[in-house]
C-alpha cells in the first residue's frame, strides 16, 4: 500500500453504486461478462458536474462502456481529492475525476497515474463569508478563521491570492475543513471558507445569510482544472475503456456546445442543483471560452496550467519530487 502522508482522515466512502440503463442499480448478469470500471470523485455524494455526468445523463458514458463490455462504478469521497488519492493507491478506485492538484501530489508520491483527459480547463473556486460578518476585504478577514481543504487547488488559490495582495497565511488562521465547511460557515464556527464555485454557489442559495467575498472569475490564471487520471495498470490493461470513455465525453461536449440550455439542465439534474447555478459556473453559452475549456483532450494550455500548479507544490514544499508534465499525459500505445 501506498500511504499519502498529508492525508490526515480516514476514507469515507458516502456512496457507491452500480450504474446501468433505465435507473436500474443491479450488478449485471454475470452471463453477460461485462467488467466493471470503478471511479472515483471528490463529491462526497458521488455526483459528477462536469463533462463526465453530462454523458452519464445523456446515456453516452453507458453506451461507450457497453461497447467494449463494461460498465461502471462511481464513488464519491468526502475528504476530496487526498481521499480520492488514497482510493486510487489501494486500488479501491480505477479512474478518478477532480481537480489537477490533488493528482500530481499523489504521482509525486509514488502512485503510478496517467492524466487521461481534461474536463474542464478552468474550474472556479470561491472565499464565502457570512452577509452579517463585516468582513468586506481580506484586510477584515486578517487574523479570522479561514476553512479550506488542503491538498486542493483551493489552498492554491487562497495562498497564490493573498500574497498577490500582500499577505501570508500566518495572517489567517488556517483550519483544516472539507464538505463541513458548509454547516461551520453557516453556524458561524468559521469566518470565512475557501471551496468550489459550484458548492458556494448552492450555498448561497440556499441560504441568503452566504455571499461571495472573492472567486477566480477574476483571477482565472488562478483557477484549477478538473481532470480524469487512472491507475497505470487500470489503463496499459484496459485502454479500450479509456478510448470508450473519451468518446463519451467528446460527444457530451459536442452536445453541450450545439445545446447548452439542456445540457446545462440535465446537469443540474446530476448535480442535484438548479439550472441557475449550472449556468453561472459553466460557460456553455459562450462562445469564446467553450473550445478552452471544454476540449476533453490535454491542450498545451493545460500543461502549462499544470506546470505551473507542480511549481506551486514545490515552493510550498508539498511535494519534494517534480514529475514530467507531458510525460503523465497518457498516450495510446
Amino acid at each position: 500500500m501506498v500511504l499519502l502522508n498529508y492525508i490526515k482522515f480516514p476514507i469515507i466512502v458516502l456512496i457507491s453504486f452500480i450504474l446501468v440503463g433505465c435507473g436500474d442499480e443491479s450488478l449485471p448478469d454475470s452471463k453477460n461478462n461485462e467488467k466493471i470500471v470503478r471511479i472515483g470523485t471528490a463529491d462526497n455524494n458521488g455526483r459528477l458536474s462536469g463533462l463526465l455526468g453530462l454523458a452519464k445523463q445523456l446515456g453516452y458514458l453507458e453506451e461507450e462502456l457497453q461497447k467494449v463490455d463494461y460498465q461502471y462504478s462511481i464513488s464519491g469521497f468526502a475528504g476530496a481529492g487526498p481521499a480520492v488519492n488514497e482510493g486510487l493507491a489501494t486500488n479501491a478506485i480505477d479512474i478518478a475525476v477532480y481537480a489537477d492538484f490533488p493528482g500530481i501530489i499523489a504521482t509525486s508520491r509514488g502512485v503510478p497515474l496517467k492524466l487521461i483527459m481534461s474536463e474542464d480547463s478552468s474550474i472556479n473556486a470561491n472565499i464565502a463569508v457570512r452577509k452579517d460578518s463585516n468582513i468586506h476585504s481580506l484586510a477584515d478577514l486578517k487574523g479570522k478563521k479561514v476553512a479550506l481543504p488542503r491538498g486542493t487547488y483551493m489552498q492554491r488559490y487562497f495562498t497564490l491570492f493573498i500574497e498577490q495582495q500582500g499577505y501570508k497565511l500566518s495572517d489567517f488562521n488556517i483550519i483544516q475543513m472539507t464538505n463541513d465547511a458548509e454547516s461551520a460557515l453557516l453556524n458561524g464556527a468559521i469566518d470565512a471558507m475557501v471551496w468550489t464555485e459550484q458548492s458556494t454557489a448552492r450555498l448561497e442559495n440556499k441560504s441568503p445569510t452566504i455571499t461571495t467575498l472573492y472567486s477566480t472569475r477574476t483571477e482565472p490564471e488562478l483557477s484549477g482544472i478538473s481532470v480524469i487520471v487512472g491507475r497505470e495498470a487500470f489503463i496499459n490493461q484496459n485502454e479500450n475503456v479509456i478510448k470508450a470513455m473519451s468518446i463519451a465525453l467528446l460527444k457530451a461536449s459536442k452536445y453541450a456546445q450545439n445545446n447548452p440550455d439542456q445540457a446545462e439542465i440535465l446537469l443540474a439534474k446530476e448535480s442535484d442543483t438548479n439550472v441557475e447555478i449550472i449556468k453561472k459556473i459553466h460557460d456553455f453559452h459562450s462562445i469564446d471560452s467553450f473550445s478552452k475549456r471544454y476540449s476533453v483532450n490535454i491542450t498545451d494550455n493545460d500543461i502549462s496550467k499544470l506546470k505551473q500548479t507542480q511549481q506551486f507544490l514545490i515552493d510550498n514544499k508539498i511535494i519534494t519530487k517534480p514529475i514530467d508534465i507531458k510525460n503523465w499525459v497518457y498516450t495510446k500505445k
